[in-house]
């Protein structure tokens, strides 16, 4: 039945995205962003990609401007860190056109 198929479809697509928002809202929390802070010589070059990606090219108005929150947190606690971030993964998008 193509009907319940769609319905499924929806609703799995809802479900996505109420888990990617509620990731997304952790980064409200100041005690994983001291963590993240500590740590961020790690974490940004694993999550940068992803999140650079999601900024441009994401569906959903609401998950883009919880994306924007979170680049934005990266800038304020290493500004020079996401700077060399952003301009190895323009680099590696050019090498790749």
């Amino acid at each position: 039945n193509t009907s319940c198929l769609h319905a499924d479809t929806w609703d799995s697509i809802g479900f996505l995205f109420q888990v990617a928002e509620r990731a997304l809202l952790f980064w409200r929390n100041e005690y994983l962003i001291g963590l993240i802070e500590e740590n961020l010589e790690v974490i940004l070059p694993i999550m940068f990609k992803a999140l650079y990606q999601i900024s441009k090219n994401h569906w959903n108005k609401s998950i883009v401007s919880l994306v924007y929150d979170v680049l934005k947190s990266f800038t304020k606690m290493n500004e020079p860190l996401f700077e060399r971030m952003t301009a190895s993964y323009k680099a590696d998008v050019q090498k790749e056109q």
